[in-house]
């Protein structure tokens, strides 16, 4: 009778488990850990603060994006920061922020925080070990007011001096690669040392694009240069690539038809398969100009999980829509239902995510 007794125990243990694990990472949560979005509001009274931090807490998002809108000041944010940080969230949510130095610092001098150099001034002023000390600062200060991953560094090659939002507002280290590279491993480096997560970006390569994604098509198709890739091999083969994102930038030698970010080739044959690499893959905001102008909603999404992003941005900045994240989802889920996206591969991106976040 004992041993009778402990085994229906062990057996009723065991089918509780799985059923609070099923409960815990079922299909919508995985979805949900798909999905970073941005949000408008800066307090915790604000109607789009409060949507968020409920969100986080029934696990419809993996996380969220902040903006210059979203941060007034230091106390601030911290209270801003204080609240989500409070949601119910059951895997932790990623607390994300671009924060490069330069002309993308959502944290800035002018609310209140320290103001950081450029990609282009750090690379063109400070040696290795004085950038590791400005990082470190910068870091420490996202660590802070309670951000765990950061949107950078960017890897961009200075192939067009006039690149509208790369090259011509300093957002690249240098025409060389190996430059790029050193730099980047020294910014990656420091933001480990807090315990957050880094971000690549723009993958292929943005530097060689003369036009501006946020607005519209951008054509590398001529411009783009094979040693582009180099920054992405290095870090790679250094196990510093904690995320890299797609950009959406369209080159008719790879895909005649899908910019990068929505590219079969680009992100499973070129990125995955040729450069080896098997960690997260993030889109670049699926908002826009270069997706939002060419293709519907549906096509966006399930295009880009199809291509293989493992992580979809929504910024809420071009057009800011509360109901916008029931939306994707459900298109997740009936993409499902068709079979035109396998549960597999939602499984695999939330494989990949949860082993990033257990780092964190």
């Amino acid at each position: 009778m004992t041993s009778l007794l402990l085994l229906t125990i062990i057996i009723l243990f065991v089918c509780i488990t799985l059923a609070l694990e099923s409960e815990e990472y079922s299909l919508e949560k995985k979805i949900g850990q798909m999905l970073l979005f941005g949000f408008r509001g800066a307090k915790a009274a604000d109607e789009w603060v409060q949507a968020t931090h409920k969100q986080l807490s029934e696990g419809k998002i993996g996380g969220v994006l902040f903006y210059g809108y979203n941060i007034v000041s230091p106390a601030q944010l911290k209270k801003l920061m204080a609240f989500l940080h409070q949601s119910d969230a059951k895997i932790t949510p990623f607390f994300a922020i671009d924060q490069e130095g330069g002309s993308v610092q959502r944290m800035s001098m002018a609310k209140g925080f320290t103001n950081y150099p450029s990609a282009q001034e750090v690379a063109d002023t400070y040696d290795l070990e004085q950038a590791s000390v400005i990082y470190a600062n910068l870091c420490k200060e996202c660590k802070e007011y309670g951000f765990n991953y950061i949107l950078a560094p960017v890897l961009d090659v200075n192939v067009e001096p006039d690149s509208p939002v790369i090259s011509a507002i300093g957002r690249t280290y240098s025409m060389n690669p190996s430059v790029i590279a050193a730099y980047a491993c020294t910014f990656v480096e420091e933001i480990h040392k807090q315990g957050m997560i880094s971000c690549l970006k723009h993958f292929p390569g943005h530097g060689s694009a003369f036009g501006d994604t946020h607005k519209g098509v951008t054509d590398i198709t001529d411009t783009w240069q094979e040693y582009e890739l180099d920054p992405y091999i290095d870090l790679i083969e250094e196990d510093l690539a904690d995320t890299i994102m797609s950009a959406h930038i369209f080159d008719s030698n790879v895909d005649s038809y899908y910019p990068a970010s929505l590219s079969t080739a680009h992100i499973q044959q070129r990125l995955r398969d040729e450069l080896k690499y098997d960690g997260i893959v993030i889109s670049d905001d699926m908002q826009m100009g270069a997706i939002s102008k060419h293709y519907t909603l549906e096509q966006t999404v399930i295009q880009a999980i199809k291509a293989g992003n493992d992580i979809l941005i929504f910024s809420q900045f071009f057009k800011p829509d509360l109901l916008l994240i029931d939306q994707v989802t459900d298109i997740i889920k009936s993409a499902i239902k068709s079979g035109e996206i396998t549960e597999a591969r939602i499984d695999q991106s939330f494989a990949r995510i949860m082993k990033l976040k257990s780092k964190i």
